[in-house]
């Protein structure tokens, strides 16, 4: 199983831990994903043309705040593409059909929210 270490993860406290639903910041927050392979994987780029990459520089730069996303020395690696809406917005996506493939599928998770807010 490898660990992910979550830098900062917004969630929405239950009123029964004493909250009344406000909402908190958990920091250090580490998460498993089991995968079939131990070997990281990564993920060439797309081939696209100069204005989508223009258009993806851009609407990268409108998300490069520290809660949103953040630089990572991650073995692993996704193609970043620009998918056109209908209206006026672009929206960026990233694609991890690769890495859904080398995750072991639970039907049941293991971990329900509220024993991850009792751990807190």
């Amino acid at each position: 199983m490898r660990v992910v270490a979550v830098k900062t993860v917004v969630c929405e406290v239950l009123p029964e831990h004493g909250s009344s639903g406000s909402m908190e910041t958990v920091k250090d927050l580490k998460l498993g994903v089991e995968l079939t392979s131990s070997t990281c994987g990564r993920q060439r780029p797309y081939s696209v043309s100069d204005d989508i990459k223009y258009t993806s520089c851009d609407e990268l730069k409108k998300t490069k705040k520290p809660e949103i996303v953040s630089k990572s020395n991650s073995p692993y690696a996704s193609a970043v593409d620009i998918a056109k809406k209908k209206d006026i917005f672009n929206r960026v996506w990233i694609d991890f059909q690769w890495l859904n493939k080398l995750t072991v599928f639970d039907p049941h998770p293991k971990i329900s929210p509220a024993d991850v807010l009792n751990g807190i």
